[in-house]
Formats: C-alpha cells, structure tokens, sequence
C-alpha cells in the first residue's frame, strides 16, 4: 500500500556556504496539494510550486503531484536540519533531513591566508571557512544580484591558461570564476555564488581589493550578465598592477542566457572600448569557442526546440538555402508564426521598450 503523501527534498544535500540556501523537492499525494513550506520545526517560509512533469510520469499511482522551490535564509534551519511540510486537503505531512556541514577544500585556508592582506580596508564582510563574503543585502539590491541554478563549471581555454601560467605565481582575479573544476594557488576566484571554487563573494562593478594587486584579471563571459559593464571594466583596471593583463572574453551574437540576468552583447569594437583608454588593447580576436559555428548551431537547435513537434519536424528537414532568402518572405510561414513568445525573447533580433517617467 502506498503511502498517503510522499515528499522528496532534491537540494540541498549540505548546509549552505552564503547564508541562504534553496531548497527544491516535490510531492505526490492522494488529495489535493495546498502548500509548501521549509525551515526548522518551530519556524519555516513559504515554498511556491512549480511544474514537475518527471514526478508525475515517475509516480502515476499519485493522482497530485508537484514540484516546490524556495529560497531560505540558513537562521531559518534548524542546527543541521531541514523540515519540509507538505499540507494537503487531508492533512499535513513532513520530511526532515539532516545537512552535514561542508567540508572546505585542503588548499582553501592557504588561499585566503594569501588573499587577506589584499582586501581593500573599510569594508564589511563576512569570513567563512570558504570565502570573504561582501555581498551585503544593500549591494545585492544595487547590482541586481540573484541567486541562480545555473552553474558555470569549465577548465580554463589553453589561451586563457597560457596567459595566466605566464604570470608565474603573481596573484590572478578570476571574476565570475563559476565553480572550477581545478583551483591554483595564485588564482582568485569571486563569484556571486558560494561554490566551493569560490574565494571571494563580490560584485565585479566594486571589487574589494587594494589597486594594483593583480598581475592578471581573467572575465570568461561574465561582462554581459552586468547592469554596468563600464563599471566593472574600470574595476579591473583598477586592481589590475601597471603592466599586467585583463583578458575579457564578451558574447556578441549569442541569444539570451540568464545567469542569473543578461544585459549587454558586444561587438568587438565595443570589448575594445571598454579597455582602450586606460589600456593598450594588445590583441583582438575570436576564439575558438567564440567562431561564428557555435552561434549558428545554438541559435537552430534552440529555435527548433521552441516549435509545436510538428512544425518542428518540418523545420528540421529545410535545407541551409531554405533559410537564406529574404526574412520578410518567411513572416507568414509556420515556423515563424508558431515559434513561442519565450524563444521570440530569446532569439530575438531586436526587442523594444516603451518606458513612461514617473
């Protein structure tokens, strides 16, 4: 006999590393689903629903299922626990699940150790067996900053890896690090999220470090998800030493990717600007993972992945001089009219905004 409500906490399996943690699950149930909540027995904080159409294909004996996701601050956990309730319309039910704390990793004490004299002085911060936390409440409103599921998790390009093995052990700022694979002992890692990888919780547009203390600032697609990318190129300016490099790869053509927002694709004369002054731009060029192939690619399969199935279908087997004639010819045609309003979004030529002052 199956029992009447199961509940199943996906994430998180640790305590969190910034003070918040996001809590993601589901559950199946006899009787109508009512709510959600997450915290401690004492206390806990509303979760929303979301779809889940995985838990209803796995549990088809359970006539409601749903997914939850929320947000908590970690003083709403109890020492080590997570409690969520589910109330449904016969009752209410709980899991309880006991979070290890994390364990840092064996180089972390030593990075910070080394990071620490560099800190700009006068600003508040949190310290953790992980990292310098800055990212007050305050600076999070500023900047637009926000939690985000979506990881960032590559090794180095051999460019950009030749580039900082060229500084030998000079300090390097790594802004927008994601969660590297492989840490290095000069490397510093800042982030907006508390990965393991990560040494320094800021924003790129005010950096927490004295000027002239980077022999290297590497920012691997990062300039895009900023409100103000001029800002955060004149803090790598600034923290960057006289002679030292800011290697900036930046998106041009590429659709819309939120992590966790996206503002500003540039040309290569716009990268260019946002250095050129106080800098001498020493080169210019597309890397390979930039070459035109893999905006092409990208842009299809999200294209197609945005049509009915069968407009997809149809749409899949145009050739290549199908889709070079003039764009006002396809206007009318299916899998221009049928594509969805998030995809139009996310491929979008151009977009436009009527905006009314207060």
């Amino acid at each position: 006999m199956p029992k009447p409500v199961l509940i199943h906490i996906d994430t998180p399996r640790e305590m969190p590393l910034n003070g918040r943690v996001r809590v993601r699950g589901w559950a199946a149930s006899d009787t109508r689903l009512v709510s959600a909540s997450a915290g401690s027995f004492q206390r806990g904080e509303a979760l929303a629903w979301e779809e889940r159409p995985d838990v209803a294909a796995a549990n088809p004996a359970y006539v409601h299922t749903s997914g939850f996701c929320g947000l908590l601050d970690e003083g709403l956990l109890g020492p080590g626990r997570l409690v969520v309730r589910v109330e449904t319309e016969s009752g209410t039910d709980l899991l309880e699940m006991l979070l290890p704390l994390p364990t840092p990793p064996h180089d972390k004490a030593a990075r910070l150790a080394r990071i620490r004299p560099h800190l700009r002085g006068g600003r508040a911060f949190r310290e953790t067996p992980f990292h310098f936390d800055f990212l007050t409440p305050d600076m999070r409103e500023r900047f637009g900053i926000a939690d985000t599921d979506s990881v960032s998790n590559f090794e180095y390009a051999p460019a950009v890896r030749a580039r900082i093995d060229s500084c030998g052990d000079e300090l390097v700022l790594d802004c927008g690090a994601g969660n590297r694979p492989t840490t290095w002992p000069n490397i510093v890692n800042l982030e907006i999220v508390a990965y393991p990888s990560t040494d320094v919780l800021a924003a790129n547009e005010d950096l927490p470090f004295e000027d002239n203390t980077f022999a290297m600032v590497v920012s691997c697609a990062v300039l895009e998800h900023l409100r103000d990318p001029f800002a955060a190129a004149r803090e790598m300016v600034r923290v960057t030493r006289p002679g030292g490099i800011i290697y900036a790869d930046i998106p041009f053509l590429q659709p819309f990717h939120g992590y966790p927002s996206h503002y500003y694709n540039m040309t290569l004369e716009g990268a260019k600007n946002l250095f050129a002054g106080p800098c001498r731009i020493e080169q210019e060029f597309v890397p390979h993972y930039g070459l035109p192939v893999w905006a092409m690619t990208w842009f299809l399969n999200s294209y197609a992945a945005g049509l009915p199935d069968a407009t997809r279908r149809k749409f899949l087997q145009m050739r290549v001089a199908d889709l070079t004639g003039p764009a006002a010819g396809y206007l009318d045609e299916p899998w221009v009219r049928e594509l969805s309003a998030r995809k139009n979004i996310e491929l979008a030529c151009a977009t436009s905004v009527v905006a009314r002052k207060a």
